[in-house]
């Protein structure tokens, strides 16, 4: 009888335990869901609308289909946008930097990976064009104007 016992009561902790783990492992994944820029759901609409010609900004989606525009969505993290890879390493700067990015956004790091870093197959820059689909601020720059500087 102690044995049978002695057996039930290591099963009842080992079952507190699982439970213990998978209540744990639920808190931490509604923390990270909590992140606004880590949630599956933060990246499902696009945020931003990128082109090199103006117009391509106000097209509708049946417009777009009927005359076969390719639309791209690119994510960027925010640690990428803070590292250059979504593994990159956490540094005190990247921490101050993202958390900055939580209070004044991530505009200026959007356009900014944008005008020098979409460029031609010839290395040079492009014309460009940036709506915000939040606040419908509009962001445009000449290839000419990145090239003098």
């Amino acid at each position: 009888k102690r044995e049978g016992g002695a057996r039930e009561a290591r099963e009842r902790a080992e079952r507190e335990r699982e439970e213990e783990l998978a209540k744990a492992m639920a808190a931490e994944e509604e923390e990270e869901e909590e992140d606004e820029y880590s949630s599956p759901r933060y990246w499902k609409t696009p945020h931003y609308r990128f082109a090199t010609n103006e117009a391509l900004l106000y097209l509708d989606p049946k417009f777009r289909h009927l005359h076969s525009i390719n639309v791209v969505n690119v994510t960027l993290t925010e640690r990428c946008l803070s590292t250059g890879t979504d593994d990159g390493e956490g540094t005190p700067f990247v921490r101050t930097a993202e958390i900055l990015s939580q209070v004044f956004g991530m505009d200026a790091a959007v356009i900014n990976q944008l005008m020098y870093g979409i460029q031609t197959s010839g290395g040079e820059y492009r014309d460009g064009y940036l709506r915000s689909a939040k606040t419908k601020e509009r962001w445009s720059w000449s290839k000419k104007l990145l090239r003098a500087h």
